[in-house]
């Protein structure tokens, strides 16, 4: 090969090895997903081979974390996306907005005795798994305390097993949906996802 043309050749092996190996898994993607409050950092992927991503939340020592956790495959419905792994599936709620899509993410609360409380259905005091610092509070009289922070009433108007949670300060009203298993409650609480933007 002329040696004028070698660092030519060079060049185009190059860029096409940073092309096979320097794209993205998000470039694949068939849909990649951000909370709204931060449209940058994603949480969802579906990707166009089956595959999928999810940030998966745990906590340690009482401190929210996430870690990235890969699925082999997905199915996604009118309601569910669900997320089939090397540990068994994840079904995510789910629901498109105009912005976006709504993503019920799971949390398991158990039920903290309480004097001023007697226990009946969602009545009480549901502590998380996790932390002490996040828990519902609902009273007999229709009203609730979220971590301490956020107050208002609930209703039973949302279907079995959700509840309307309409809150006192300019947050909008809330369906939440969970599932009372002994002293524990399940609980899929919504947040507002956003295509991911790229950095």
């Amino acid at each position: 090969m002329n040696r004028k043309k070698m660092p030519v050749f060079i060049l185009m092996i190059a860029l096409v090895l940073i092309c096979l190996t320097g794209c993205s898994d998000k470039d694949d993607a068939v849909e990649s997903w951000a909370y709204n409050f931060d449209e940058t950092k994603e949480i969802l992927r579906l990707n166009a081979d089956g595959t999928a991503m999810y940030m998966e939340k745990y906590f340690e020592e009482g401190i929210q974390k996430s870690r990235e956790k890969k699925y082999t495959s997905y199915k996604k419905d009118d309601n569910y996306i669900t997320l089939t792994g090397s540990d068994g599936e994840l079904k995510l709620r789910y629901e498109t907005t105009d912005s976006g899509i709504q993503i019920y993410e799971k949390s398991t609360y158990v039920y903290t005795p309480n004097e001023e409380y007697e226990r009946n259905g969602i009545i009480g005091v549901w502590t998380n798994v996790g932390t002490d610092r996040l828990y519902y509070e609902f009273s007999e009289g229709g009203n609730f305390c979220e971590d301490g922070i956020f107050v208002g009433n609930y209703l039973f108007d949302a279907g079995d097993g959700a509840v309307r949670l309409v809150y006192y300060d300019e947050v909008p009203d809330t369906i939440m949906y969970y599932e009372i298993q002994g002293d524990e409650m399940i609980v899929e609480y919504p947040w507002m996802m956003v295509p991911t933007k790229k950095d």
